[in-house]
């Protein structure tokens, strides 16, 4: 270590109490926020409590965001922004506390993901979990070429690899040219007794961090509009953060009036401990979010037995299959949208349609169980510490057509939405045309060599032709 992370260091440990700990497992990510990721890991960390010791490495931030409480038994290190890099922080500080193995994340947070490549140097096993699937390797941009590349470079270096859907796995392993499994999210909740169509409330349920504007609350509030005009005595419940205004630029009370909708029959409920009671009362959940890494509370509303109705994303045919466990639909495709409408009446108004969807709803949670899923967590970190990769638990995927024209209009949203964020600023559009212009004079470099390679080529294949044809004449 260098003389500014000994000092680093010294100061760390008068700022917390860090013991070095035998079996410890450290969990590192560049954000511990509000939403399913926290959820999980802290799922995670409680099944590992009785074996290993555990620690969770993060960036130090102003305002503490996690809804959910961590545990006395897990150590929290924050780290601050200085000269060391939070990568090089990170790793230092897993090889001081004795860890065996490194658990973090996979997404495009280059600064970060250089922590894989840093604990290799302290001989520290890792586990990366990729949540998202921008992992496609389309490089069209240049900006974020640069980042891809840097990301796909460091996923050579993690003991294991795993995603969470079965298409995320698949572009993940594209992407990187390894192996990757498949492992869901645990359910948080355990199974429940089936509550009947008869002993629910009239509610379509929807939860989430709807501050996100990719969570598509105006979508839900849209389609229930529609669904409000074939059936008044309907209410829609709404659990979780609300910032309409912020996020959609208006006020919630406009759009409601503007949609035809009572007051009365939208609830906010806002951030819930509780939300299994609204899970017991609710008869549809109703989810309208572009892009997941998973689908958290699907998993948990199939768990209570209710019919999902959501939009379609890359990695919902792990959990929905439409017409059996649930309708799916495209957000801003007015027949789309109009026909699950009367599908979504059909399924509130019909038993014997909401029965079997409940049932089989129900039933697709077996494969996400608390239980087994803590098997397969138990399994994959035995076999990295041991160095041995044994029998992959994961099939080999093959994307269906739609997967493939889905993830490459997202990718195409997602790399238009910051075109768009980064040419508002002159000094990132003078970046942005500079980083283009090199890579357009590569690509030049590139094909102008291949052209007169292709031009030598064939004079030379001319060139032997004739002399054939003049030796030939000869005799």
């Amino acid at each position: 270590m260098t003389k500014e992370e000994i000092k680093w260091l010294d100061d760390l440990k008068r700022q917390y109490e860090i013991p070095k700990k035998e079996k410890v497992i450290v969990f590192g990510y560049e954000y511990w926020k509000i939403g399913g990721v926290e959820r999980v890991l802290l799922t995670i960390m409680g099944h590992l409590k009785e074996k290993y010791s555990l620690f969770l490495f993060v960036p130090q931030v102003e305002e503490k965001l996690c809804f959910y409480e961590i545990p006395s038994y897990v150590e929290v290190i924050e780290f601050r922004k200085n000269v060391i890099s939070l990568a090089r922080q990170m790793a230092i500080m897993a090889f001081y506390v004795n860890a065996e193995l490194f658990i973090g994340n996979g997404n495009l947070n280059v600064e970060f993901l250089n922590v894989y490549k840093e604990l290799k140097k302290f001989g520290i096993k890792s586990i990366m979990l990729n949540h998202y699937f921008w992992l496609f390797p389309y490089m069209h941009e240049a900006y974020l070429s640069k980042v891809i590349e840097a990301r796909n470079r460091n996923m050579k270096y993690p003991d294991k690899i795993l995603g969470l859907t079965n298409i995320s796995s698949y572009l993940c392993s594209v992407s990187s040219g390894r192996e990757v499994e498949t492992i869901g999210n645990p359910n948080c909740f355990d199974k429940q007794d089936r509550i009947p169509l008869e002993c629910r409330e009239n509610i379509v349920l929807t939860v989430g961090r709807f501050d996100d504007p990719i969570k598509r609350l105006d979508v839900i509030l849209r389609i229930f509009s529609k669904l409000f005009i074939k059936d008044g005595s309907i209410k829609l419940v709404i659990v979780g953060t609300v910032k309409y205004k912020e996020t959609f630029g208006k006020e919630i009370q406009d759009e409601l009036k503007k949609l035809g909708l009572p007051k009365e029959k939208v609830c906010i409920v806002g951030e819930q401990r509780n939300v299994e009671q609204w899970y017991q009362r609710a008869k549809v959940f109703l989810f309208a979010s572009e892009m997941e890494g998973f689908g958290l509370v699907l998993n948990e509303a199939g768990s209570f037995g209710i019919p999902i109705v959501s939009n379609y994303y890359l990695g919902i045919e792990d959990i929905i299959v439409n017409g059996e466990n649930g309708y799916l639909f495209e957000a801003g495709v007015k027949e789309a949208e109009d026909r699950v409408v009367v599908e979504m009446f059909q399924l509130l108004h019909n038993k014997e349609i909401w029965d079997k969807m409940s049932l089989k709803a129900y039933e697709m949670t077996d494969r996400f169980s608390e239980k087994r899923i803590m098997r397969k967590w138990e399994d994959i970190i035995n076999r990295v510490l041991q160095g041995e990769n044994g029998e992959t638990l994961s099939t080999k995927y093959i994307p269906s057509q739609k997967e493939y024209v889905e993830c490459i209009r997202l990718y195409e949203k997602f790399t238009g939405d910051i075109i768009k964020r980064v040419n508002r600023g002159d000094t990132c559009q003078e970046f942005l045309n500079a980083l283009y212009l090199e890579e357009k004079a590569r690509n030049i470099e590139k094909d102008s060599l291949r052209n007169v390679l292709g031009i030598l080529i064939k004079r030379m294949k001319n060139k032997i032709a004739n002399l054939r044809e003049g030796f030939n004449e000869k005799l």
